[in-house]
């Protein structure tokens, strides 16, 4: 592919999802034209998306259209957000909907996905900040689209958003006036004195917590996915928001390293273990599926802003694949938790569950989206968690505080574990479906299930995204050996650097072997539950399909029969 070619790939990608939207926003008016509309978007987005991943591989040091260029740090967030875009589209334009004007919100979409594109591939704050408020304003475009009553309440929820928004402009004008930078990531050494530097960077930080729903500050996003219909929330939460403020985040970390003299790195680590303890804790908690999506969403914030806090090689690798492959676990919760809760006809978990055999797609969504949440191997959220986790024990070498870092990781991953269980169990039954009841649209399960199996590839072979985008977008915002005014920016050590550089290696082959075995026993426990449904309603919910209490048994081969009361379980062989 040629130089010519890559620049005519860049100017259609940008151009099409504003043209995308609009013919939406045109024919969207009635349901079939809409799925045309949507599906037509979709088949074009994605070919040009992966024609340009395949010409940026070919010449990634000349990726450009006249001033928009591609980096091996903006690439891929371009390319994520474009794709996620088109699961988005489909799934939004081909599910039965609630929403009063859905041409408005599936067109709202698309061109939130082309301003927020623009805005990773710009290098100077005016048009930084002028394109991200745009996709403010679009998202909520597409939350007005919603129309009836409750419009008051999801605009309140929305107020957080726009509060970030805020402290950015104040930012960014901030930046301007006191340091007289007009570039996104600003080089030493800076005209202002150290005051100014903090309070530019505070801002940056204070913002960026806003909208990854940091501790305590999540509730917002528990508020606005109860109210708002699950294809905006999938998209403009689970996709747009987490990787925009994840690259603000960034942003902010990088400046922090580079001009400011004080370190904060123990103060951060300290705010991002709150989230990453206590996001799993309350998931485990919650009583509803918005709560426990809100729950989840805080963990990632708080992995993601961790693993940047330890400033040293490992944790920002981390760090970016955080940013990069959280979007799709969250996008497909969002969209399968949506999608059982209105066939469900509540977001209560452990009321009228739903059946496994109804929405299968559903239900295994919800399961590999929660394990990647989670962080549980194969999928991808095993590799950045569990780098985190060696990250922080790479930088006890020098703070012993980074061991407690470290084993508080490989706690909260095992809590939410069990809380994707409970989640699971609240929403699905193995039960028989009723009669006549309505099924989800072909595509609304498997435009999720699609994202899922991209999380899946992505945690078996790591290194597309490691060796491709994210070693050199990491040297290329702290080169080797950098030191900062008073942070000290650490390589990897030699375990840890042995660790991650072989993972590739034998990473493939054991996640291939726990997937395996993992498949396996999945099919025989819910071939099993299938057979032989539990008898009487559940007491409380478990980490199981089907309810703690009750009586089920199990055909194993070795043929023993559990039997639960309410006073407690007994067990005899026959």
């Amino acid at each position: 592919m040629s130089h010519a070619e890559v620049s005519t790939l860049i100017a259609i990608t940008v151009i099409l999802p504003f043209a995308g939207a609009l013919l939406i926003a045109v024919l969207g008016g009635a349901a079939r034209s809409r799925k045309v509309a949507g599906g037509l978007y979709a088949i074009l987005a994605a070919a040009f998306n992966l024609a340009l991943l395949s010409g940026y591989l070919d010449h990634p040091a000349s990726a450009s259209w006249g001033s928009i260029k591609l980096s091996a740090l903006s690439c891929p967030a371009f390319l994520l957000l474009n794709l996620l875009t088109v699961a988005a589209v489909l799934y939004a334009g081909f599910r039965s909907s609630k929403v009063e004007r859905p041409g408005l919100l599936l067109a709202a979409l698309p061109a939130a996905c082309g301003l927020g594109a623009l805005t990773v591939i710009v290098t100077t704050l005016l048009p930084f900040i002028l394109l991200w408020l745009g996709v403010t304003a679009v998202a909520l475009l597409g939350l007005l689209a919603h129309g009836g009553a409750g419009l008051r309440g999801r605009l309140r929820a929305f107020s957080p958003w726009l509060v970030s928004d805020l402290l950015l402009v104040l930012g960014v004008i901030l930046c301007a006036a006191w340091l007289k930078e007009t570039s996104v990531l600003i080089k030493p050494p800076a005209l202002g004195n150290e005051t100014q530097t903090v309070v530019v960077v505070a801002l940056f930080l204070a913002s960026a917590f806003i909208r990854l729903g940091v501790f305590p500050l999540h509730v917002w996003i528990r508020d606005l996915t109860a109210r708002t219909d699950p294809s905006w929330s999938s998209f403009f939460l689970g996709s747009a928001n987490f990787i925009l403020t994840g690259f603000r985040l960034v942003i902010a970390m990088t400046l922090l390293g580079r001009l400011v003299a004080s370190d904060w790195g123990m103060g951060l680590a300290i705010v991002a273990l709150f989230s990453i303890v206590l996001g799993p804790v309350l998931a485990l908690r919650s009583t509803s599926a918005a709560a426990c999506a809100s729950d989840f969403y805080c963990m990632q914030s708080g992995f993601l802003l961790l693993a940047l806090a330890l400033f040293s090689r490992p944790g920002l690798e981390a760090g970016l694949f955080i940013m990069l492959t959280a979007p799709l676990a969250l996008t497909g919760f969002l969209m399968a938790t949506g999608t059982s809760g209105d066939l469900r006809g509540t977001g209560a978990l452990g009321q009228q569950r739903l059946s496994v055999r109804l929405a299968p797609a559903a239900f295994a969504v919800t399961l590999l989206s929660g394990l990647a949440l989670a962080g549980a191997p194969p999928l991808d959220g095993f590799i950045g968690k569990g780098f985190t986790a060696l990250a922080g024990m790479d930088r006890s070498g020098t703070q012993r505080f980074y061991i407690l870092v470290a084993a508080a990781c490989l706690v909260a991953i095992a809590v939410a574990l069990v809380a994707a269980g409970r989640l699971l169990a609240g929403s699905h039954t193995a039960k028989p479906s009723p009669g006549g009841a309505r099924r989800p649209a072909l595509l609304e399960g498997l435009t999720p299930l699609g994202v899922c199996v991209a999380s899946l590839m992505l945690g078996v072979f790591p290194g597309l995204l490691i060796r491709n985008f994210i070693t050199s977008s990491a040297r290329s915002l702290f080169a080797p050996g950098f030191t900062g005014p008073a942070i000290a920016f650490k390589g990897a050590g030699a375990a840890v650097a042995g660790a991650t550089a072989s993972y590739g290696a034998w990473g493939a082959v054991a996640a291939a072997a726990l997937l395996s075995v993992a498949g396996i026993a999945a099919a025989c426990y819910f071939i099993s539950r299938a057979r032989h449904p539990s008898a009487g309603a559940g007491i409380r919910r478990a980490p199981f399909v089907g309810g703690a209490q009750g009586v089920h048994t199990i055909s194993w081969p070795a043929l023993v029969t559990w039997k639960a009361a309410s006073g407690g379980g007994r067990r005899r062989r026959r």
